[in-house]
């Protein structure tokens, strides 16, 4: 094998080992570039917001998150009615869920006592039992 031909399949290595690696950045970069400007954008006033080009330099102001949380915005009652709406969401899910679970589980299911071909779970065991080729010691096995 010659040197050039060494140098390229290293080479093509080097290339299949790190493309993963790429994708993975570009996707990284691709969901948080967004996430970062909406936060870079949150800390500068209006009319900065929408200048062309961008302002990359700035000074960052916190009055909108003051008028957010303690300005005429009662975002701390839209938190609890969202919280009261996710709970009681929650609860009767699971108490309904529990309800049909134990429902289901204490009566007797047709689906459960009848196999795939319609014939009752007992003659099915019984069928398999009689034409198995494994001896009673082989059973535990699995056959």
């Amino acid at each position: 094998m010659s040197n050039a031909a060494a140098h390229q399949t290293s080479f093509q290595d080097r290339i299949q080992q790190i493309a993963p690696y790429a994708i993975l950045v570009l996707f990284a970069l691709w969901t948080l570039v967004p996430i970062v400007w909406m936060l870079i954008s949150s800390l500068k006033i209006r009319t900065s917001m929408f200048t062309m080009p961008p302002d990359l330099i700035f000074d960052p102001t916190l009055r909108y998150y003051q008028e957010l949380l303690f300005g005429a915005n009662p975002l701390t009652k839209y938190l609890m009615n969202s919280a009261i709406v996710s709970v009681s969401s929650a609860v009767i899910a699971v108490s309904l869920g529990t309800l049909g679970g134990t429902d289901s589980r204490a009566s007797r299911c047709p689906a459960r006592s009848t196999s795939r071909s319609g014939s009752s779970r007992r003659e099915w065991r019984r069928s398999r039992s009689s034409s198995s080729p494994c001896s009673s010691s082989t059973t535990s096995s699995g056959c």
